[in-house]
């Protein structure tokens, strides 16, 4: 898959283009489905080539927003070695069309080591609260049903 990735940059494709909608109005960009597929080498190669950490989809999602909501906190830390070892700025409390910011997603997974990853690195406390029960589960089931209806 990586091969693929380095064809199509080597031919001019912008790193950042958003990936072909499906049934399930999925719009992210390679950064952010290399993040939901857990292609690390692939984050570092597109970091490197010019992907942009706070491009968002349709949907307001973030390739940090993704990776929250996959829950694997050794992806989080690795991602944010990554980005520090680049030199990239981030957007901690970017949120989602739906509000949802990284510190909210990883609260509402009941992600602790999520969250003191996220606040370290500097998550602002002062505005946080939690989203109303019916959005998240309404959130969550359209969630795990785009990612089955695209599964490869």
């Amino acid at each position: 898959m990586l091969g693929v990735v380095k064809q199509f940059l080597v031919l001019g494709q912008d790193p950042n283009c958003p990936a072909e909608e499906s049934e399930a109005s999925w719009d992210y960009t390679p950064l952010s489905l290399a993040v939901h597929w857990a292609r690390e080498i692939m984050w570092l190669y597109l970091l490197k080539n010019g992907a942009k950490l706070d491009l968002a989809g349709s949907r307001g999602l973030t390739p940090l927003h993704v990776i929250c909501t996959e829950r694997f906190v050794n992806s989080v830390k690795y991602f944010f070695k990554i980005i520090d070892d680049i030199g990239l700025e981030v957007q901690i409390n970017v949120q989602s069309n739906e509000k949802w910011t990284l510190l909210q997603l990883a609260v509402a997974n009941i992600e602790p080591e999520i969250v003191e990853v996220i606040l370290d690195r500097g998550a602002d406390l002062s505005r946080f609260a939690l989203h109303d029960k019916t959005v998240f589960e309404k959130d969550r089931i359209r969630y795990i049903e785009d990612k089955e209806k695209n599964k490869f």
